[in-house]
């Protein structure tokens, strides 16, 4: 068995935006939650609370705060097991630190085990959350009677429309993880299916041979066969809009909404090329 995943830009129409902006919202709310739990139950138990214990304490959420029944159930379960990992892990680090302290008698034995616990999340640093097994991929006939491919999320009623038509799913879905990136002056939303494939033997060429590659300015790559990629150029020509977008940013404060938006900007552009030249060595390969 293997695992690949396809990535694949939404287009979410305004309530479907407004949905997948309130599940990041207040999974990151049930996120910090769970690390101030954990932290609660470590100071008075010695140990960490198990991965149902903090499933539970998601239910006693949703049922105590209608606000929390608006992401799925799903989503919450995902968090409880991302939490309980990442603080499990930071036991072991500050428990192999103290030890280690220890060994080069660098502290006292008595001296109690101070651990570093997970940061919280702030709202630019949680952009996305889980799904398991809850979403579908259904196929639907668009306006001119052409199959379309959209995305079923729980707790969102129609089907969300995607990019990314032309390449297929590299096996059984699994897993939807729909992210949120800030482009400046807007959001775009992305989804990643994580699908479960079938490793297929290889069959090795009867007559294999060795083809040389040659990697240039002038063109991307020439190989020994006589085959030629000409380079695009993807840099310079848009050199002069990264001039534009540099100088507005040099000349914008940098705490400001217009520093940041004009920051953004910048960083889409430069990703923006990153992306075109990763597809195209991708198309070739």
């Amino acid at each position: 068995m293997g695992i690949k995943t396809l990535k694949m830009r939404l287009e979410p129409s305004r309530e479907q935006r407004d949905s997948i902006d309130d599940t990041i919202d207040y999974n990151r709310y049930v996120h910090n939650a769970l690390i101030t739990y954990c932290k609660l139950h470590y100071r008075r138990y010695s140990k960490l609370p198990s991965e149902f214990d903090l499933n539970y304490v998601c239910t006693r959420i949703r049922k105590n705060h209608n606000c929390f029944r608006i992401p799925s159930s799903l989503s919450h379960n995902d968090i409880s097991k991302r939490v309980h990992q990442g603080c499990k892990r930071c036991l072991d680090d500050s428990m192999e630190e103290w030890k280690r302290k220890v060994r080069r008698k660098e502290i006292d034995p008595s001296e109690p085990l101070r651990v570093s616990w997970p940061r919280y999340k702030s709202a630019t640093r949680y952009k996305s959350y889980a799904i398991n097994q809850a979403f579908d991929i259904v196929i639907v006939k668009n306006s001119k009677g052409k199959d379309v491919r959209k995305l079923k999320l729980p707790k969102i009623e129609q089907p969300i429309r995607c990019y990314n038509q032309g390449t297929g799913l590299p096996g059984k879905p699994k897993v939807c993880i729909v992210s949120r990136k800030d482009e400046g002056t807007y959001y775009s939303y992305w989804a990643s299916i994580v699908c479960e494939y079938e490793d297929d033997p290889k069959e090795r060429p009867e007559n294999p041979r060795a083809v040389g590659i040659d990697l240039g300015l002038r063109h991307l790559i020439a190989t020994s066969d006589g085959h030629i990629e000409d380079n695009d150029h993807v840099y310079w020509n848009r050199l002069h809009q990264l001039k534009k977008e540099s100088e507005a940013f040099s000349k914008s404060m940098y705490f400001t909404a217009e520093g940041r938006k004009r920051r953004n900007r910048l960083n889409h552009l430069y990703t923006k090329i990153s992306n075109i030249r990763k597809n195209r060595i991708e198309n070739i390969t």
